[in-house]
């Protein structure tokens, strides 16, 4: 028995006051409902949970993002709406204009109407905004330009005007291989307002030299075609097969006749090649040939404008479907850096509808005007699909962006957030253990009274 030193109440004091800081984590994490509240609680934990509240955060703000980006692609397409009930206006009255019934003084007056409704489209065109921004307008970034070194061009040697394709063939040339069968000729019967077509040309005879079929050379060789509208890039490849298919934008050329045999002439090969209704398949791209040469041009590009006539191309670069591209709005759609889209712009005017200088001042003109809506109407529909589309994937974005949110929250709870009954009934052991000590505390010094007694 020592009276020095109180064992049993140092002992005891210990124990109290491991359980009195246990006990106050425990109040800590009931108060702020948070079972880690500071790095010692789960250095590990912590540092996951707080690169999923980044990712949380991320994914929210991108939500209002993405919003944002439907409210611009509606306003835009609002704006088309009217845009295009101005352009329908305008067919209804180059119709009326059209009539021969009319007396000139009667035209003078519809026109009035014609010049208001290019002003107000160029208006809209103008002042159509989303938070102080213009909607319908052009960019400048060139992301590439067209390359021409592939296997197929290098086969020619020299393939004329190859990249984009800025060969000019006139209507009466491409005319006059249309009567001869040897055009696809679907977009070329009629007068020719417009111009000359954007083409290019590549000369097959090279690979029947000396009355030897080398064709099988072109296999697996391919090239990219596309119209300045952007809307129709295709890939023609050859196989060493019989026929001429398309699948999706790709269109195959055997290079054996439809019995399996080797042709005997370029003409031969490009006839059976042209005469497929696979190559009669794309939009805006017609293709001709005349003594043993390909030619591909493009239907839209009449009006050589520089920019437009860019964007059609002849080349080995699937990525040039892109050709100039009036650079977009990039729409950030989480917290990672590279999850964004860009959302392309389109500029809206009766020059970019090609319904500058149209007129219903005389029949002529009246029925020209009415050929330009109708291309007019066909852009409208092409730039409000666009934005359409946009909108649904925009929509699809924000479902997944705020399920992949509730989702990581609800992981992100797992591992920070308090379980309050668990918790609970751990504060009240503590509290009980707590409360025994002190007791015992109070108690400990009492054991050495009969140290007391034994010297009395």
């Amino acid at each position: 028995m020592v009276v020095q030193h109180n064992l049993n109440a140092m002992f005891t004091n210990t124990q109290l006051g491991i359980n009195a800081k246990n006990d106050r984590k425990s109040i800590e994490k009931l108060a702020s409902g948070y079972r880690i509240n500071r790095a010692a609680d789960d250095a590990a934990g912590l540092a996951i949970s707080e690169n999923m509240r980044r990712q949380i955060r991320g994914l929210n703000q991108g939500s209002f993002n993405v919003k944002d980006a439907i409210g611009f692609c509606q306003i835009a397409d609002g704006a088309l709406n009217e845009v295009h009930d101005m352009v329908n206006r305008l067919e209804e009255l180059g119709v009326k204009a059209a009539n021969g019934t009319l007396l000139d003084e009667d035209r003078e007056m519809i026109n009035m109407e014609v010049s208001k409704i290019y002003e107000e489209i160029n208006k809209t065109g103008k002042t159509t905004t989303f938070n102080e921004i213009q909607v319908f307008r052009k960019g400048s970034s060139i992301l590439n330009n067209p390359t021409a070194d592939s296997a197929f061009f290098q086969l020619f040697g020299d393939v004329s005007k190859t990249g984009y394709m800025q060969q000019p063939l006139d209507y009466t040339f491409i005319k006059g291989l249309n009567d001869d069968g040897k055009g696809t000729g679907y977009h070329t019967q009629g007068s020719d307002p417009y111009g000359p077509y954007v083409g290019v040309h590549a000369d097959f005879n090279a690979f029947f030299q000396n009355g030897t079929n080398t064709l099988n050379s072109l296999v697996d060789t391919n090239f990219y075609v596309n119209c300045c509208t952007k809307c129709c890039p295709y890939v023609v490849t050859f196989a060493d097969q019989s026929g001429v298919t398309l699948t999706g934008n790709t269109i195959t050329v055997g290079i054996k006749d439809n019995s399996g045999n080797d042709f005997t002439s370029a003409d031969a090969f490009l006839n059976y090649m042209i005469s497929s209704e696979s190559v009669k398949k794309p939009n805006h791209v017609e293709f001709a040939y005349d003594s043993g040469i390909l030619y591909i041009y493009d239907i839209d590009n009449n009006a050589w404008d520089e920019s437009s006539m860019k964007k059609a191309y002849f080349c080995d670069d699937p990525d040039s479907t892109n050709g100039i591209v009036f650079g977009g709005l990039k729409i950030q759609m989480s917290g990672e850096p590279d999850d964004w889209e860009e959302l392309p712009l389109f500029e809206v005017s009766t020059s970019s509808l090609k319904l500058s200088g149209e007129n219903c001042l005389t029949e002529s003109g009246a029925r020209s005007l009415i050929e330009h809506t109708r291309m007019a109407n066909a852009e409208v529909n092409r730039i409000r699909s666009t934005y359409g589309a946009w909108v649904n994937r925009f929509e699809h974005a924000y479902d997944l962006n705020n399920n992949t949110s509730e989702n990581t929250q609800s992981a992100e709870s797992i591992i920070r957030d308090t379980d309050m009954a668990t918790e609970m009934v751990r504060h009240s052991c503590l509290q009980i253990i707590i409360q025994s000590g002190q007791s015992l505390l109070a108690q400990s010094g009492k054991m050495n009274e009969g140290v007391l007694q034994l010297m009395q």
